[in-house]
């Protein structure tokens, strides 16, 4: 039976401040794989060869024998053209439709941020981040690695002719630059003034030299039946590098909220994501485009007739002007908006702002190359229900980068 009063608790006369942790060395703060691509055979492509002799250019043994007939060259005969009628290629009847691979995609994230991994994926991690700094780390198709910096002015070098994206990210997780290159065997690029971070991102094999910018490479790199296109659509799988933003096919895609999603019982803002879990409730969603493309497509399924005959529908665009009207391309309840880039005064990107409370859902921004006209008799009568393809440009390649820092302090950071 002690007594109830109790005595005073001790008086705090000083509070000893929390100091961050400091970054020391190159972290690997995640890796991401995005949806693989099916590697199909292609049948060999067939051709007919006539070996011929001109007059001017007659083999020694062909001297004295008789001289061989020259064959001219023609080119194949064009169709006349019929106003009104376009050619459509038909599948064949007992040809295999193709078939994506039913997988999503890989969230992996450093232990140091309180994730749980197994033990090969701590080693894993551990190993890229000894040999960032000398023998470099390789990253295959399809995979994003995100590294923070422990100081700023980084060299990052690039070996390998696939094509690659950087996304350099302040301490604050925004977008400071974005650009893609290929065909180099060696590259080296610098980090941004006030970066922290950069995401780096291997697009697959491609034939082509680019250096160039924003969605340089995803431009020029078309595969079979397809031509090139930049954006996003509602149903792809997307890397989320923030609370709020997302990496696209060349374009990135900033929602109005954030989003938090739950990996492996987790909350976490950074991970493999369709989407269309991201943007369902959001009142507005802002995406950049790279500067090189033609039209501008928006797509809308339309919700509330009545909310849109009153103009529920906001747009805006920074960095460039539109042609208005826009070519409309309706097919049921999805309708696409074209509009002709028709002046750009940005240096780096175009950013587009949507947002609409009840008319209609944005499902989708795409940069396309050409003309609006040209689009619309495309899809007139059949919009495509996959404009923006998910994963890679090829399913094979594979870069290798390096990491240098430079010569200063290291910089404070949290450690989460």
């Amino acid at each position: 039976m002690k007594p109830v009063g109790l005595a005073l608790p001790p008086v705090i006369n000083r509070v000893v401040p929390l100091k961050p942790v400091p970054l020391l060395a190159f972290r690997l703060r995640a890796v991401f794989q995005t949806r693989p691509l099916s590697a199909a055979d292609a049948p060999p492509a067939f051709r007919t060869t006539v070996r011929f002799l001109t007059p001017n250019a007659a083999p020694a043994a062909a001297v004295g024998a008789a001289a061989a007939p020259v064959i001219g060259r023609f080119t194949p005969p064009v169709p006349a053209p019929l106003p009104g009628a376009r050619l459509t290629y038909l599948r064949e009847t007992a040809a295999p439709r193709p078939t994506s691979l039913a997988r999503s995609g890989r969230t992996l994230r450093s232990p140091e941020l309180g994730w749980s991994a197994g033990a090969a994926h701590v080693q894993a991690f551990q190993s890229a981040e000894a040999s960032i700094g000398s023998n470099g780390v390789p990253i295959p198709a399809g995979t994003i690695h995100i590294w923070e910096f422990p100081s700023s002015n980084n060299t990052i070098t690039v070996a390998g002719t696939a094509g690659v994206r950087l996304t350099f990210l302040s301490q604050s997780g925004r977008v400071i630059a974005d650009l893609e290159e290929s065909g180099n065997a060696s590259s080296s690029f610098t980090s941004p003034a006030g970066s922290a971070a950069a995401v780096i991102t291997c697009l697959g094999n491609t034939t082509s030299v680019v250096n160039g910018g924003m969605g340089a490479v995803t431009l020029l790199a078309a595969s079979p039946n397809r031509k090139p296109v930049v954006g996003w659509q509602a149903g792809n799988m997307m890397a989320q590098i923030n609370s709020n933003t997302f990496l696209a096919r060349g374009s990135i895609v900033t929602l109005a909220q954030p989003n938090l999603v739950q990996k492996n019982k987790q909350v976490t803002a950074q991970g493999m994501l369709r989407l269309s879990q991201a943007v369902l409730d959001q009142p507005g969603v802002e995406t950049r485009l790279p500067t090189s493309i033609g039209v501008v497509g928006l797509m809308l399924d339309q919700q509330d007739p009545t909310a849109a005959g009153e103009g529920d529908l906001a747009i805006a665009i920074d960095g460039a002007t539109l042609a208005t009207p826009p070519v409309r391309v309706v097919g049921g309840a999805r309708k696409i908006l074209l509009y002709d880039v028709t002046h750009v005064t940005a240096n780096d990107h175009i950013v587009i702002g949507v947002a609409s409370r009840s008319a209609s859902r944005l499902s989708g921004i795409i940069g396309l190359s050409g003309h609006a006209q040209e689009w619309a008799a495309l899809w007139n009568g059949a919009i495509p229900e996959h404009i923006v393809p998910d994963g890679p440009l090829t399913p094979d390649g594979s870069v290798t980068v390096t990491i240098i820092a430079a010569a200063s302090a290291p910089k404070a950071g949290a450690a989460a």
